[in-house]
């Protein structure tokens, strides 16, 4: 019972990501590659407690019930895996009629990397990852948020204001995600990024493709500036893409990201017997001679 004599509603507080190399609790408009995530929450002791799922553009459904604890805890795991990909929502219920008034709990459930044939731009102006996944320490200490903080135009951005805990270590992956390419293709990568703090630990943000460097670390300013890089895909595969920053200090090492994007880019073949100057045709094939 509450502290007025009311019965308590159930809650879905957390979920909690069991799979994959960046486990851990999921708050609310996190992403996740674990297709069944744990979900917890409070209710009233020894109660049955209701989930209830749909799709973001679907219809509600009863997914099943679990009976809370002695203090009041529950939780629940789905072995249904393949209904809940993309952006699904949740609310908990004391009945299998489900209260409408129920506050609701988002997750996007990712696991297939898209294909980049044409441009992909990440914006975070529905206040989610989309897709991005929360890397280590910023994971761990939910540093990361989608709606706090607004872009120029006034839209969400990515953001997080790190904590100074001495012997925390920020730098490394920020959030990540994967994406398909193609052997032989060119892609550019950018995003947008801005300081919090200046004075401060500035943070030095840049990406990297399975490991390597595609746009390197550099420092972020108090204004919006366009980072961009270039990769070559050398076979068709599945890359990890990070945002990475190499400012382990969080003092001070505060910022936001917009507009991460990928594109491929048209490059025009070079003709190397066009551009192989030998003079055997007794010309200066184009060159121009010089001074005296």
């Amino acid at each position: 019972m509450s502290d007025n004599g009311t019965r308590l509603k159930p809650t879905i507080n957390a979920a909690h990501d069991n799979v994959g190399p960046e486990q851990g609790k999921l708050i609310n408009g996190a992403t996740t590659d674990d297709m069944a995530p744990t979900r917890q929450g409070k209710a009233e002791a020894n109660s049955m407690v209701y989930i209830h799922a749909r799709h973001i553009d679907g219809h509600w459904v009863l997914m099943d019930s679990v009976t809370a604890d002695a203090t009041g805890n529950w939780s629940y795991q789905s072995y249904d895996r393949s209904p809940w990909k993309g952006l699904t929502q949740f609310q908990v219920s004391d009945s299998a009629i489900r209260d409408v008034n129920a506050p609701t709990f988002l997750l996007e459930i990712n696991v297939d990397p898209p294909k980049v044939d044409h441009g992909l731009v990440w914006n975070f102006d529905d206040g989610t990852l989309q897709g991005w996944f929360t890397a280590g320490v910023y994971k761990k200490y939910n540093q990361l948020s989608t709606t706090y903080w607004k872009g120029a135009d006034g839209s969400h951005v990515l953001g997080t204001m790190t904590d100074y805990v001495e012997g925390r270590d920020y730098s490394g992956d920020v959030v990540y995600r994967y994406i398909e390419v193609e052997a032989g293709k060119t892609y550019e990568f950018g995003f947008d990024g801005y300081s919090l703090n200046q004075g401060w630990a500035v943070p030095v943000i840049g990406i990297e493709i399975d490991g390597k460097k595609v746009i390197a670390p550099s420092a972020l300013t108090s204004s919006w500036q366009h980072k961009s890089g270039i990769y070559v895909a050398t076979e068709t595969k599945v890359v990890k893409v990070a945002v990475t920053n190499a400012t382990a200090n969080g003092y001070g090492n505060d910022f936001l990201l917009d507009n991460l994007g990928i594109k491929p880019v048209n490059v025009t073949p070079v003709d190397k017997q066009r551009l192989d100057w030998n003079f055997n045709d007794g010309t200066l094939q184009g060159w121009m001679a010089a001074g005296l």
